[in-house]
This record gives C-alpha cells, sequence and structure tokens, in this order.
C-alpha cells in the first residue's frame, strides 16, 4: 500500500517544485528588472526537473504496487 501512497503524493510534489521554480524565475525578473528568456530560464528548468523527477517517482511507484499485487494473487 506504501507504493501506492507515493504514487499518489509525487505528482505533487513535482508540481510543487514546478511552482517553486516558476516564483523563483518571476522574483528574478522583479529583482534584476530584466524580462526574456535568459532571466527566468534557471527558475524554469529548475520546476521542470522537479516535475520530471515526481512523475517518474510516481510511474515508479505504480509499476512497483502492480507488480507487487499481481504477486500476491
Amino acid at each position: 500500500m506504501k507504493a501506492l501512497s507515493v504514487a499518489t503524493v509525487a505528482p505533487f510534489a513535482g508540481l510543487f517544485g514546478t511552482v517553486v521554480g516558476i516564483i523563483n524565475a518571476f522574483k528574478v525578473i522583479e529583482e534584476e528588472k530584466v524580462t526574456g528568456l535568459t532571466a527566468v530560464a534557471s527558475g524554469v528548468a529548475t520546476g521542470l526537473l522537479a516535475t520530471a523527477v515526481g512523475l517518474f517517482v510516481a510511474m515508479a511507484a505504480v509499476r512497483i504496487y502492480n507488480y507487487l499485487t499481481e504477486a500476491r494473487k
């Protein structure tokens, strides 16, 4: 059951990372008074990386859960 819990929570953790990355990108715009791709690229990249990791963990957890559930049958 723990694998299913991880699979449920992991995408939200990734989404939280995305939100934090976007917030950081907007902070850079505010602090440096500069817009454009170079101003936000780092924050957006961090957010997307967090999303990818969250989705990867969720998919792995679902596969493990499914495997363990089938093994019990």
